[in-house]
């Protein structure tokens, strides 16, 4: 367990969870006709996935650039979902949007 671990292996069995997960919800959302919902969750499953992908990077010593680069997605996938909840937040209040 131990090497599995320090190897960075269970890295790669989270993000295959993770994209079955995203797979299995992400059908559910767009059959429901969700399409803010399923942007906000995938840009939820992009910023946990990058994290795992910047652990992986620093159990695997693939240098700081890597792990940079990660953090970087994982902080870009992160600010997205904040405004795509935020904007369904509005819209379930029936605040109107500022378009033109």
């Amino acid at each position: 367990m131990d090497e599995f671990i320090r190897s960075g292996r269970f890295a790669d069995v989270i993000l295959v969870a993770l994209a079955i997960e995203l797979v299995i919800v992400g059908f559910y959302l767009w059959r429901r006709g969700e399409g803010l919902a399923l942007l906000s969750f995938v840009a939820s499953c992009l910023a946990g996935g990058s994290l795992v992908l910047a652990m992986r990077a620093i159990l695997n010593e693939s240098g700081w650039l890597f792990v940079a680069i990660y953090l970087a997605a994982a902080l870009l996938a992160h600010v997205a979902d904040l405004a795509l909840r935020l904007l369904i937040a509005r819209q379930a209040a029936g605040v109107p949007s500022r378009e033109p």
